[in-house]
């Protein structure tokens, strides 16, 4: 049963769904379109997108550059 809830998800992951983006059409997978929206979240400073993204980043090996975002963030960065 593994095998195919797997299949299942990766299925479910790579569907294309058409979005409005900039009033434009865009095709999407459903995994590039619940990042986006895993992003917005964090930007919006969901705590829960921001520990979701920090995990799946560590896991993907993504540097988020997370003191210097951090740091910008609380307009605690250094100016030139």
């Amino acid at each position: 049963m593994r095998p195919d809830l797997k299949k299942a998800l990766e299925t479910a992951l790579n569907e294309k769904v058409v979005i409005t983006k900039d009033k434009k059409e865009v095709v999407m997978t459903k995994a590039a379109l619940g990042i986006q929206h895993l992003v917005n979240g964090f930007a919006k400073g969901d705590r829960y997108a921001r520990r979701d993204l920090f995990q799946y980043a560590a896991q993907l090996g993504v540097d988020l550059h997370a003191k210097e975002v951090l740091e910008e963030a609380l307009g605690l960065a250094q100016k030139p």
